[in-house]
């Protein structure tokens, strides 16, 4: 049912139409708390699509404090696009029943997880409050009808390393499965990460799940490496391919002399490391 919100009705709080817990609420007797969403977008368009249409879904909220004042439970983002439109009564279902913090958030998640403009990390910060409030990755999957992969991926984003934050931003990355190894990479090697990052952005580098995963591979190498020669070793696969191109080399120069001057098989190729 949508009520026309430009009628000349006067609702009050307790009763006026109202079918059930349906009612019309004055919007100054509704107030907001933290969501688990905390950026509104597109309020605008929404607001304008009220004022043509009216309100296609009402919003839900607590039932009044001692103040007479009603608690967002959820739709913060139409209860927002009301009042830039500029109503003073809004659609609303208040729920009589004490909601619990974790109640209130799953809520909240449910209904926000489906919009595509919702962030990777208002997702995982979510989540994370539903970690230390008790709850386990399964027991959040599955009140939110989700893989226990799908929550455990976008927990490890909850919080992000500021220059992470920064690329996501930058690049309007929205994919956990791309943040989640970039901001593993920058946590084992912030200095090289930024290095293959910034190279990758020179060369103006997609930043797909399949190219990130390359960037660790690198990331990887580059490791190896470092490690290598801190232990004054060289890397065998290096050291075995650098062998093999000399080697190759001495046999083109080898085809190239007379007969009486070609080395003899005893001949042997040396490699030394540089010492440091």
């Amino acid at each position: 049912m949508t009520i026309n919100q430009n009628s000349n009705q006067q609702p009050t709080t307790q009763s006026t139409e109202k079918m059930g817990k349906l009612v019309l609420l004055p919007i100054d007797a509704i107030t907001s708390q933290e969501q688990v969403r905390k950026t509104f977008l597109n309020i605008d368009e929404l607001a304008a699509s009220i004022l043509k249409e009216g309100l296609q879904m009402p919003i839900t909220v607590t039932a009044p404090n001692a103040n007479g004042q009603h608690t967002i439970i959820q739709g913060e983002r139409r209860w927002r696009a009301c009042k830039h439109a500029g109503l003073t009564h809004i659609q609303a279902i208040i729920k009589e029943e004490p909601q619990s913090e974790i109640q209130r958030i799953i809520a909240q998640l449910t209904e926000n997880i489906q919009r595509e403009d919702m962030s990777c990390e208002e997702i995982g910060q979510a989540i994370a409050e539903l970690r230390k409030a008790g709850l386990s990755i399964k027991q959040i999957s599955n009140a939110l009808g989700k893989s226990d992969q799908w929550a455990s991926v976008y927990h490890a984003v909850a919080y992000l390393p500021e220059y992470i934050q920064d690329l996501k931003g930058n690049l309007a990355i929205n994919d956990p499965y791309v943040l989640r190894p970039l901001k593993n990479m920058y946590e084992e090697d912030a200095v090289i990460t930024k290095e293959l990052v910034e190279t990758a952005l020179k060369k103006k580098m997609n930043f797909t799940r399949s190219a990130v995963n390359e960037l660790q591979k690198q990331l990887s190498k580059r490791l190896t490496l470092q490690k290598a020669l801190e232990q004054n070793e060289e890397p065998t696969t290096a050291t075995e391919e650098l062998i093999k191109n000399i080697k190759k080399k001495f046999d083109q120069a080898s085809e190239a002399l007379p007969n009486n001057c070609k080395p003899s098989n005893n001949v042997r190729v040396y490699c030394w490391a540089r010492p440091h």
